[in-house]
């Protein structure tokens, strides 16, 4: 049976409009998904400012980020580090992470879940507990995320990748995407993954360069 959901998260995640399924029970510990702070962030107006790198070694990276959500005397500002090495990160790409990291702990600090849920980017554990439910979907949202590529890379003009893009078709797959193999819709700030949006913007780039 389903733990129930802490009462404060639950009530933060609907003022946001998530339910249950925006987080997991991770051994006792409440998990959120990064794609659904990413638009919460969003959603709530929240800003960054350029990141301050505190520490830059061989593997070890450490990223301080400034967020503020709200304006006037309504504004709140938080602040969080974001660290990747060796040790608590096995993703080839140190800087992404400590990124995400930082702007995960920051988006929850604002939100007021700091310390009452996690990021699924803070441990590899988090990731590799992920519901069963959303596991035993990802082969076939690769395969449909590959076939997505694919119809992107055949359109040779703006008006047809618009009309590919906008479809609701596409839009309902593009939302699977994001539920299912976030780490993939999203990317993880590399040229070579650049995730959804950072695909279609290179392409649609490569048409209006005439560079196809």
């Amino acid at each position: 049976m389903a733990k129930d959901i802490d009462p404060e998260v639950g009530k933060v995640l609907k003022s946001y409009g998530y339910d249950r399924s925006a987080v997991w029970d991770c051994h006792g510990t409440w998990v959120v998904y990064h794609h659904i702070l990413e638009r919460i962030a969003a959603n709530a107006g929240i800003t960054f400012q350029s990141p301050h790198v505190c520490c830059s070694d061989i593997g070890n990276v450490a990223i301080c980020v400034h967020g503020e959500m709200g304006t006037g005397d309504n504004s709140k500002i938080e602040w969080s580090i974001g660290e990747a090495s060796p040790k608590n990160n096995k993703n080839a790409y140190p800087w992404a992470m400590a990124e995400k990291r930082a702007k995960d702990r920051v988006i929850l600090k604002l939100i007021g879940l700091h310390g009452l849920v996690y990021s699924e980017q803070e441990a590899d554990e988090f990731k590799d507990e992920r519901p069963d439910k959303v596991k035993g979907n990802v082969t076939a949202a690769k395969k449909a995320l590959q076939d997505f590529i694919n119809e992107v890379h055949a359109c040779d003009d703006e008006d047809t990748l618009d009309a590919y893009i906008n479809d609701n078709k596409t839009k309902a797959l593009i939302k699977r995407f994001y539920e299912v193999i976030p780490e993939l819709a999203n990317g993880d700030g590399s040229y070579e993954m650049c995730g959804i949006d950072g695909m279609i913007g290179r392409r649609r780039k490569l048409i209006k360069d005439n560079k196809l």
